[in-house]
């Protein structure tokens, strides 16, 4: 009832101004006036989960957002892609260090310094400490330093490769790494030409 009610208000607004547009137009012009408030929460929300390496939660923010027109969608569905990209990111680290582990100096964002990653779930990782294991959920974890476990599994001429470029740009980007994940997107894309013209989007800040 309430966006019929604004949905209504902001028509009779854009006719008040004169728009010389036709009624889909103005139509259009008017649901996006209304979804605004809705979608930029959605994102907020979005963002809040990315911080938190929360990638599932984040693809439901945008997905459940409660949207009446059409203005959002193009966008809706790059921050969809966006956020499935992520959640595989995540699964694919989760693997890697479960079968294969981690070692290399790592700090959290507490200072307290590591020496590598024994395993991980979806709420945690083991970090290797020099007498023994430190459970740290994820967000403790620099996204920098994520970002260094995750390119060291990336063993160039293997089959997967790409993708795990392609999966490690959306990280960096989506964590304000724009250098690195610029670098990574277009290494990922100079090998696999279906990538090219995905880059701007995946290089678009999602707020």
């Amino acid at each position: 009832m309430l966006a019929a009610l604004l949905l209504a208000a902001a028509i009779l607004f854009l006719f008040q101004r004169g728009f010389s547009r036709s009624w889909a137009d103005i139509t259009a012009l008017a649901t996006s006036l209304v979804d605004r408030g809705p979608w930029h929460r959605a994102l907020a929300n979005y963002n809040d989960q990315v911080a938190l390496y929360q990638f599932d939660q984040a693809s439901d923010a945008i997905r459940d957002a409660k949207l009446i027109g059409t203005y959002f969608d193009s966008t809706r569905e790059i921050v969809e892609k966006k956020a499935q990209l992520l959640s595989d990111w995540k699964n694919t680290l989760i693997d890697d260090l479960n079968r294969a582990h981690f070692s290399g100096m790592l700090t959290d964002k507490n200072g307290t310094k590591y020496t590598g990653i024994a395993s991980a779930t979806d709420e945690s990782l083991s970090m290797k400490l020099p007498y023994g294991l430190a459970r740290v959920t994820w967000d403790q974890v620099p996204p920098k330093e994520l970002l260094a476990v995750s390119q060291s599994f990336i063993h160039s001429g293997a089959g997967d490769a790409v993708d795990r470029q392609w999966r490690c740009a959306a990280f960096a980007s989506e964590t304000g790494q724009t250098a690195a994940a610029r670098e990574l997107a277009n290494a990922a894309a100079k090998t696999r030409p279906e990538y090219r013209g995905k880059v701007p989007q995946l290089l678009q800040v999602t707020r």
